[in-house]
């Protein structure tokens, strides 16, 4: 890790105009790069961008790893009671120091020595520390207690290599859990040869006839109120398919069926209806 001198100035070798520089909230050093440089024509190395810093090179803390008891992480991991969460640092003998309070973490703050249980929702902003090192980047984590009104879905999943989609229910399980919408955010998702159920409710407003898009790599398929409304099957890259169906003011049952064998991958669920303009289908509509 470099550290810039306060006040110094960063070139682009080859350039002789210093270059704007901060640190952001994480003290990750950030160069702005103007815009005529930003093309490779115009750049001294056409491949690579190479700068003159005037600072300290510091060996340092390895950012804390933030996860729930079932191996997820992000912004947003949905939890059930009773959960907890660990934070991890892989450089050995670090100090890990948290807050839940939206701050930066810093060696007042609470010292995490086990994993802590979760009752409500939190954020948690965790660094770590070790002597004669420089102080790691902030990692952040979120975590939602999943209850009656949360919007989400669950989802099942599953390993396999299949050319078309599998009657996942006569497949076991391989782990459960909740996500906020049909994208693939699930973390620790593999790179190919597996599939996704993922079921929930969709709250319609207003009666009328609703038309469902899935645009995905490989195949998928929705289903309302157990009816196949869209079928998008078999192994294509990002292809879209519809289909249309009328219905009633109310809680709808939904299901996204999807898998993916090797290759690229991708999935969007998008809708439109009476009063709404086609839109990937947001959380606020979703209920377990």
């Amino acid at each position: 890790s470099v550290e810039p001198n306060a006040g110094s100035d960063i070139y682009l070798l080859g350039v002789d105009t210093p270059l704007k520089w901060r640190l952001d909230e994480n003290d990750d050093l950030v160069i702005d790069i103007p815009k005529n440089l930003q093309k490779a024509e115009n750049r001294p190395s056409k491949y690579a961008y190479s700068f003159k810093i005037e600072g300290n090179v510091f060996d340092m803390v390895e950012k804390p790893m933030i996860k729930s008891d079932k191996n997820e992480s992000g912004a947003n991991v949905l939890f059930e009671l009773p959960a907890s969460i660990i934070i991890e640092s892989e450089t050995p003998d670090a100090k890990i120091h948290y807050t839940t309070d939206g701050s930066a973490p810093t060696k007042d703050s609470p010292l995490y020595t086990e994993p802590i249980n979760l009752t409500q929702d939190v954020k948690i902003n965790a660094k770590a520390f070790k002597e004669g090192m420089k102080t790691s980047r902030r990692s952040a984590g979120g975590f939602i207690l999943i209850q009656e009104n949360t919007h989400c879905l669950k989802y099942d999943f599953y390993e396999g290599q299949w050319t078309e989609l599998p009657d996942f229910s006569a497949l076991p399980i391989v782990k459960s859990g909740y996500v906020l919408d049909f994208s693939l955010s699930q973390s620790n998702l593999p790179a190919e040869y597996f599939g996704l159920v993922y079921n929930g409710y969709i709250t319609i407003r207003r009666a009328g006839t609703y038309t469902f898009y899935t645009t995905s790599d490989d195949g998928s398929k929705v289903l309302i109120d157990g009816k196949v409304v869209v079928n998008n099957d078999g192994l294509h890259g990002m292809v879209e398919e519809e289909g249309s169906i009328r219905l009633q003011a109310g809680k709808h049952a939904i299901s996204v069926e999807f898998f993916e064998t090797a290759g690229g991958e991708g999935l969007e669920v998008s809708y439109k209806g009476p009063g709404i303009p086609k839109r990937i289908i947001p959380s606020f509509v979703l209920t377990i």
